[in-house]
């Protein structure tokens, strides 16, 4: 009787986006989830720009670290940073997250320059992994590629964290372009190393590939990737 009843919902529930699709215009609830840092920091500014262009829509947004089934939850939507493990969802990349190596002008002063990533072994670090998980950079610069393996002084598994550490002067730490560039234009922190950095990271809005994509997912998709490169530049 469970399963009988939530297909039924569910076919319902198609009927419903189907009723939408061909309405053409945005509207309804959008539920969307996302990771609390990216959301904080740049999905809040997408949503805004949304609401503005879309007064028929309302959107309920979930940012949390855990990886959501938005099939089995009810999401519309889920915005993905780094790769993807989804294979059941149909994907749409918005862009790509930049990094660099970062540290504070206090940190640096009295400290012989860094020449290369082999330097880093006799600084102190911060590093953005999972507790436990061994601290290793994978960087490359054009052609040329070099792994480090370091000891970090802070291993922290949030990347806010991390970029407030650097800030304090703690050691030098791997960071999202997006979420150090205020602090570098203030000049709390300074890049080191520059040109070496880890790849980027992808973006991507990701939904499900069994039912109608709705207006609404249509609109917020596209309003993402029209506006991705100039919300992450105006975090600076």
């Amino acid at each position: 009787m469970f399963e009988r009843a939530v297909s039924i919902l569910a076919a319902l529930e198609d009927t419903d986006r189907f009723a939408e699709s061909a309405k053409g215009e945005p509207q309804g609830v959008l539920r969307l989830t996302c990771g609390e840092e990216f959301g904080l920091c740049v999905v809040n500014r997408w949503i805004a720009g949304f609401l503005d262009a879309h007064p028929r829509v309302r959107v309920e947004a979930d940012y949390t670290n855990r990886i959501v089934d938005i099939v089995s939850e009810g999401y519309d939507l889920a915005i993905r940073v780094g790769a993807l493990g989804d294979g059941d969802l149909t994907a749409a990349k918005l862009g790509e997250a930049d990094y660099a190596l970062f540290a504070s002008p206090g940190y640096l002063k009295g400290r012989d320059v860094l020449k290369s990533p082999r330097d880093l072994g006799a600084h102190d670090t911060v590093v953005f992994a999972p507790p436990g998980r061994s601290a290793e950079l994978e960087l490359s610069r054009g052609a040329d590629s070099e792994i480090v393996r370091l000891v970090p002084r802070l291993l922290v598994n949030n990347n806010l964290a991390a970029r407030d550490a650097v800030a304090a002067g703690i050691g030098i730490g791997m960071l999202p372009r997006f979420q150090a560039a205020r602090l570098l234009t203030e000049g709390r922190i300074q890049e080191v190393l520059p040109g070496w950095s880890k790849p980027p990271a992808p973006v991507h809005a990701v939904f499900s590939s069994t039912r109608y994509p709705t207006p609404k997912v249509r609109a917020f998709v596209d309003h993402a990737k029209k506006t991705f490169v100039s919300t992450l530049s105006a975090l600076a």
